[in-house]
């Protein structure tokens, strides 16, 4: 690792999901990802303010296998992240409540804060997600499909596109594909023969 890298850290927020139990607890579906509510913003927040502060953190390590944080007996394991001159922030609601703490203040004279938004056609978006969650979380095609129509796009409509109008740069990122895949997919073209979501979760992993 060289100085300059050191010098950068990258905070995702994936690992500060709540997991499926808690999520339960709070009223959300075991599926609901993309509902702001399953991220303990709360602590990603302290996590950010405390590396501007230069204070290293112990960030929650999360499996997307066992829809849970990882633990040893009754305790979180964690990864210590060590803080850098450049905080990357890596996450679906970077811009939206607890996850910025200057969605109602000004940011500190000290500070250069740039918020980035991606943007990617519906089709390029369940393209990339379909091909992550069958290759790399072993998800179930049918399941990420109707995942997709019936729960992520209605909430990326909802809550992450809205964080547009707070972007500081908005990249459009509409070519980029997984290989093998010559143009996008488009989820009605995939025969869900039938199935219902809740059908298919009451059989299968989310």
């Amino acid at each position: 690792m060289t100085a300059q890298d050191a010098d950068r850290v990258h905070l995702r927020a994936d690992n500060y999901y709540l997991g499926t139990a808690a999520m339960l607890a709070k009223g959300l579906k075991p599926y609901s990802f993309d509902d702001p509510r399953a991220l303990d913003a709360k602590l990603a927040a302290s996590h950010v303010a405390a590396l501007i502060s230069g204070r290293s953190v112990q960030q929650p390590v999360y499996s997307f296998e066992r829809s849970e944080r990882l633990r040893v007996g009754q305790t979180d394991m964690t990864r210590t992240i060590a803080p850098g001159r450049v905080i990357l922030v890596d996450n679906l609601f970077a811009f939206y409540g607890d996850f910025d703490p200057w969605s109602t203040r000004d940011v500190p004279a000290h500070l250069l804060v740039v918020r980035i938004y991606v943007g990617a056609s519906p089709n390029v978006r369940f393209t990339r997600r379909y091909e992550r969650d069958i290759r790399e979380r072993g998800k179930d095609p049918l399941v990420t499909t109707l995942l997709w129509t019936q729960h992520v796009q209605p909430m990326y409509e909802k809550h992450v596109c809205q964080q547009v109008r707070r972007a500081d740069v908005v990249i459009e990122n509409h070519d980029w594909l997984p290989l093998g895949y010559p143009a996008p997919l488009d989820p009605r073209s995939i025969d869900c023969r039938g199935h219902t979501l809740e059908e298919l979760l009451e059989r299968r992993a989310v």
